[in-house]
């Protein structure tokens, strides 16, 4: 392997710090980053699952192999001159005496990665469409989920229980179960499918715009159009979501990983925009967008218009308007303000205690 790629999570401090410590560093292999939900990374590895670990690191070789997660944090230390060595130990399943240090290594040498035999998920060499196909598993989970969802369009929420979505799906109430622990936990799946369908579909929107007005519109109206057939009973999830212990609030431990994904989308939104955003409010700025995401929701929910246009309408008016806001944030009379709402935002998410 001579170079890596690092897909990073640009909203998540970690990364964007493992990105700033490591640029500099002197390295064995060659060593590059793209920012998760980037354009660019669209562009270059179209078979990924661009919705999986948009939080984290993500490590594509230039042999096409995949190291997420984990593997790619001790994927980069292995590319690393000082720390290649403990990368290798830390990749090994029992533990062997300290070698010593190896000398004499260059950067154009392919090397071979240690966490190869056990990090490889399967070749996504850059252009690569292909798709493993799905187990058998997976198809029976996915059988389930499309049919609860069909159950609560024709029947509502409250009246379509476990039993009838096994009964209808052809499979038994314990297979049922064991892919769902409840009805919650099909609305949490649908929740995260619906974010990937509107993460899959927005990036190839997005490709080529700039200016960050544009850029929400576009993200939003296209989730508007992805939720559009469930509109008609996304009420009976919100009774159910606006309940703060609910398993399906937004802001709920369970909603982590799927409010993960939406935030790192908002961080990238931001960062292929032309959007000159003061220091101060960058870090925040995905938050608050995703906030404002969660509004538009919400009116969405409630809109009885006819294709629920008032809600596009919405969208269009205010996305603009969401920039000349951030575009204050610059007024050097605005500064303490900016200043104040940035530290109550990082007191109410829990970054920061009074």
């Amino acid at each position: 392997m001579r170079s890596v790629t690092v897909r990073y999570g640009a909203s998540r401090p970690p990364c964007r710090r493992a990105r700033e410590w490591l640029l500099p560093q002197q390295r064995l292999v060659a060593l590059s980053f793209v920012a998760a939900a980037s354009e660019e990374v669209w562009r270059r590895f179209p078979a990924l699952d661009h919705s999986a670990t948009l939080g984290d690191l993500t490590g594509i070789g230039d042999d096409g192999a995949v190291y997420p997660a984990e593997r790619a944090w001790v994927l980069c230390l292995w590319c690393r001159a000082e720390h290649g060595m403990l990368a290798e130990r830390l990749s090994s399943p029992v533990p062997r005496p300290w070698p010593g240090r190896r000398s004499g290594r260059s950067a154009t040498t392919a090397r071979s990665c240690p966490l190869c035999c056990r990090a490889r998920v399967g070749p996504v060499a850059e252009g690569t469409t292909a798709r493993s196909r799905s187990s058998k598993g997976e198809q029976t989970r996915e059988l389930i989920l499309v049919t609860a969802l069909r159950l609560f369009r024709e029947q509502g929420y409250d009246a379509t229980t476990m039993r009838a979505i096994a009964a209808e799906a052809g499979v038994s109430v314990g297979n049922a179960y064991y892919y769902f622990d409840s009805k919650e936990h099909l609305i949490q799946a649908f929740y995260d499918d619906i974010g990937r369908q509107h993460r899959a579909s927005a990036a190839p929107l997005l490709a080529g715009r700039r200016e960050l007005a544009d850029r929400l519109r576009t993200s939003l109206t296209t989730h508007l159009d992805v939720m559009a057939p469930y509109h008609d009973f996304a009420g009976g999830f919100f009774k159910t979501a606006a309940d703060p212990k609910s398993p399906l609030s937004p802001f709920s431990s369970a909603s982590a990983p799927a409010r993960g994904e939406e935030v790192a989308f908002c961080a990238a939104l931001v960062d292929g925009s032309d959007a000159n955003v003061p220091k101060g409010l960058r870090e925040e700025l995905p938050d608050l967008l995703w906030l404002y995401h969660m509004g538009v929701v919400l009116y969405w929910v409630h809109d009885s218009s006819e294709g629920a246009e008032r809600t596009y309408q919405l969208v269009h008016r205010t996305a603009p308007l969401v920039v000349r806001l951030i575009g204050l944030a610059r007024v050097p009379l605005l500064r303490s303000v900016v200043d104040d709402v940035v530290g109550l935002v990082k007191y109410l998410s829990g970054k920061v205690v009074a």
